[in-house]
């Protein structure tokens, strides 16, 4: 099984963690499609990091500049049968597009 994941960094993504723990435990191939954020590394070498930019009405959350072409070609290439998306933000929204678009499963927060 392998599994797409596109979080928010904040509270959310403690979680996310710990859900990633899970899945590295039952030997679970996952891929975390997450924004750059200065200082912090919350995720390993399964993370794919998009620039971003703090959104100046809610300055704990980074706005990734989600490239649509990149994505596309990173889930083509992973075929995720599952895309968990935890963001309603842009880079979220990218990953429900596609989602529905490669007929992959979706499940949002």
């Amino acid at each position: 099984m392998r599994i797409a994941l596109v979080p928010e960094v904040n509270g959310i993504a403690q979680t996310l963690k710990r859900f990633t723990d899970f899945l590295e435990k039952k030997r679970i191939e996952y891929k975390v499609f997450a924004p750059e954020i200065p200082d912090k590394e919350l995720f390993d070498a399964h993370i794919h990091r998009f620039t971003s930019f703090l959104f100046f009405l809610y300055p704990e959350c980074c706005i990734a500049l989600a490239n649509i072409i990149q994505i596309k070609a990173e889930l083509q290439t992973f075929k995720p049968p599952l895309i968990h998306v935890a963001t309603p933000f842009n880079i979220g929204l990218c990953g429900l597009h596609f989602a529905k678009k490669l007929q992959f499963v979706s499940c949002r927060f």
